[in-house]
């Protein structure tokens, strides 16, 4: 009977990629629980695989996951809180289990599946997954499939989507072997859990396809602390983005001192562009004090997240725009120099010039002096001539007077 449910399911998978094509809302099929007597009683049968251990705490792990992923649903969407009453207990015996945990060398075809007895007596669940498993694809990836078990040993079925609409995988219908990153239970398939153990099945049904409300969106279920965890590695590589700007920007300042020093004419340029990196530190200290409440509240820390998003773009341009306004100085103080040199270069040919002309003057002065001295003499020589011939001729007169 139980072979006979798995083959149904397996053919109903099939048919699923094909119909999930279509646009419509999320579908998945589910059956009867096992039980619902909570907490669920778990077996894990001991084998001799290598890798039983590694695979026993995924098991485990997976439960963690299911049950952390619950409690978010729960919280976004009150309504459906009664799936935390979902819980499990470990039992020594394999008879006393609801759901059972085993290994097995071979199994066929198959990696892993799960005896389908919800809907029919015992009403027990068991997964079997083969003890190989890890040399097949990524831890992560093991963790999906043992997850997806899990799902079918509570009651649901395969899902008609591969992907939700956010692009994540549908652990109830693929996860890819090659993934690095964890899945988590969709808002479909815990919303399914709930038809399963809160709504009623007829009395001869033991299959129904259950819908996601209109209301929900399509998304897989991270735990907070995942989350958080995402949040806290996203923002340290913020912190990283705002050193690596930072120093950026003090670079950038020691080369606007440098244009200063080399024209005190763009001092003002200088002082503006210090306002802006003081206004600049002061976002960024911001930035940090918001950082520091990411792990206080999810919302906040998505709405400071989301800023700093913003302010770093800020940052960036204005990085961008002081890297311009540099190479500009840079371009202007070197053409006022060249011209400065120029300038100089003609003011020494000009004195040049003029030191020539100087000395040309300086021999024709001398020259003139020299003509002025010897006219000079020459005038005296004829003053003294004249006078003595003057004095001789009074003396004469006087001579002849006296005669």
């Amino acid at each position: 009977m139980a072979a006979a449910i798995i083959l149904a399911l397996m053919l109903l998978a099939t048919a699923f990629p094909a119909i999930s094509a279509e646009k419509q809302a999320p579908v998945i099929t589910v059956q009867r629980p096992p039980s619902k007597n909570f907490p669920l009683g778990i077996y894990v049968q001991q084998t001799s695989c290598p890798d039983h251990g590694k695979l026993e705490a995924l098991f485990y792990e997976a439960i963690r996951d299911l049950r952390k992923a619950i409690i978010r649903f729960a919280d976004e969407y009150p309504e459906y809180s009664r799936l935390l009453e979902i819980s499990f207990m470990n039992v020594s015996r394999r008879e006393d289990a609801v759901i059972t945990f085993s290994l097995a060398e071979n199994l066929g075809d198959y990696i892993a599946f799960t005896n389908y007895t919800g809907a029919i007596p015992s009403y027990k669940s068991g997964i079997y997954v083969t003890c190989g498993i890890f040399k097949m694809g990524t831890r992560e990836w093991v963790h999906g499939v043992i997850l997806h078990e899990l799902l079918h040993a509570l009651g649901l079925g395969h899902a008609w989507q591969l992907f939700t609409d956010n692009k994540e995988p549908e652990p109830m219908l693929y996860v890819p072997s090659e993934t690095r990153e964890k899945v988590y239970p969709s808002t479909l398939d815990l919303y399914a859990l709930y038809a399963v153990y809160y709504q009623e099945f007829g009395p001869d049904e033991f299959f129904k396809n259950v819908t996601l409300p209109k209301g929900i969106p399509y998304k897989m279920v991270v735990p907070y602390e995942v989350e958080f965890r995402k949040l806290r590695e996203e923002a340290a590589g913020l912190r990283r983005d705002n050193e690596i700007l930072w120093k950026a920007l003090k670079d950038a300042r020691s080369l606007l001192k440098e244009f200063e020093e080399a024209n005190r004419g763009l001092g003002e340029a200088v002082e503006n562009l210090s306002r802006e990196n003081a206004e600049l530190r002061m976002i960024n200290e911001a930035l940090m004090e918001q950082l520091a409440d990411t792990a206080l509240d999810l919302q906040l820390a998505n709405q400071a997240l989301e800023h700093l998003r913003e302010e770093n773009m800020i940052l960036k341009q204005n990085l961008t725009q002081l890297v311009q306004m540099g190479l500009q100085l840079a371009e202007y103080c070197n053409k006022t120099i060249l011209g400065l040199i120029r300038e100089n270069r003609m003011l020494r040919a000009n004195l040049t010039d003029i030191a020539e002309y100087a000395k040309s003057l300086e021999t024709t002065f001398n020259i003139f002096r020299l003509v002025v001295i010897a006219l000079g003499s020459g005038v005296l020589i004829l003053v003294i001539l004249l006078a003595r011939s003057m004095r001789r001729g009074e003396a004469e007169e006087e001579e002849n007077a006296i005669e």
